[in-house]
């Protein structure tokens, strides 16, 4: 007989209870059942646990021996043949969600983990790191046209209308030059131009292109930046203080990169000096590239985390380690 639900089973749980495949493809279903038929189903199941589940592991076939070198003795082997489905699993390690859920999740909390033992210590990396000025930061591509988004709205993220304007007002393609709507993120008009005639579509392409070559000129600023504060040379600034900093690309609903980074540094004399260092690189143009990308940045935000400095004098915030996970 087949165990009511209660409050630590469900529809299922059971041995008995029925295979529900309602959700999958027919080819999925007809992958299942023949598994089942052939008695490899439990092999299977080890096989996908021991790959962490990924959606798209790569298939190894082939053998492999350990000979010790002086005496030429077999020390052990391998062959793909004796794998529970003859095939040697490996997990695919891809980044992307959309590619392998499984696999990005691992790289997502790897990721976690290396990161916040940088700011706080821990994992090999000395708890002293802890008392180090830190500082989080948000760069923002500029503007290329008004496009339609998600608006907050009396301290809510969402809520507010895209654009308000006079229904009348119309740009030079005869399109309106603002939204009443309240969109949602999962309205798919996020994103998009007011008027595509209007929109600087040559540019943003630019800007694509040139983004990380801005990145690299950017931290080439800070350090010379905090080189010229700390009086320095900037082939001595190692000396006086290191920079280190994890950075995060992100899409915009607009299909722009934005740059989130987290910034620390052991400095050694001059703490304060390091902040507004800091805070004057993200003022500081990174430099035109060619073409007609406009170098300044739509809006950047440097949000101090630790300012590093001797006890009492401290303005310590709220950690930054990351929450993205």
């Amino acid at each position: 007989m087949s165990e009511s639900p209660g409050p630590h089973t469900f529809p299922g749980y059971t041995e008995d209870a029925g295979l529900v495949l309602g959700h999958l493809s027919a080819t999925a279903v007809g992958a299942i059942v023949q598994r089942i038929a052939d008695g490899s189903a439990a092999r299977f199941a080890d096989v996908a646990a021991s790959v962490g589940y990924c959606s798209k592991p790569i298939r190894l076939v082939g053998s492999s021996q350990t000979i010790d070198g002086r005496t030429g003795e077999i020390l052990g082997s391998f062959s793909s043949d004796d794998a529970p489905l003859g095939v040697a699993y490996r997990p695919c390690g891809n980044r992307r969600a959309d590619v392998c859920a499984a696999c990005s999740r691992v790289y997502a909390r790897d990721t976690f983990a290396m990161v916040r033992a940088g700011l706080l210590g821990g994992k090999t990396v000395p708890q002293e790191v802890a008392s180090n000025p830190l500082v989080f930061a948000t760069l923002t591509a500029p503007s290329f046209g008004h496009v339609h988004g998600v608006r907050a709205k009396g301290g809510h993220p969402a809520g507010g209308r895209c654009r308000p304007r006079d229904t009348a007002d119309r740009c030079e393609h005869g399109r309106p030059v603002g939204c009443m709507a309240v969109h949602t993120d999962d309205d798919p008009d996020v994103g998009g131009p007011l008027c595509v005639d209007c929109y600087d579509w040559g540019s943003a392409v630019v800007w694509q292109w040139w983004a990380p070559e801005l990145w690299r000129r950017f931290t080439i600023t800070l350090r010379r930046s905090l080189a010229s504060r700390l009086g320095a040379s900037e082939s001595r600034l190692k000396e006086r203080a290191s920079v280190q900093f994890a950075k995060v690309a992100e899409y915009q609903a607009r299909g722009l990169v934005t740059s989130t980074r987290l910034c620390g540094s052991t400095v050694r004399a001059g703490r304060g000096r390091w902040l507004r260092s800091t805070a004057a690189a993200w003022r500081t143009s990174s430099g035109r590239p060619p073409g007609r990308c406009p170098s300044s940045l739509r809006r950047s935000t440097v949000r101090t985390c630790r300012a590093g400095l001797p006890s009492g004098r401290s303005s310590t915030r709220e950690p930054c380690a990351p929450a993205y996970r």
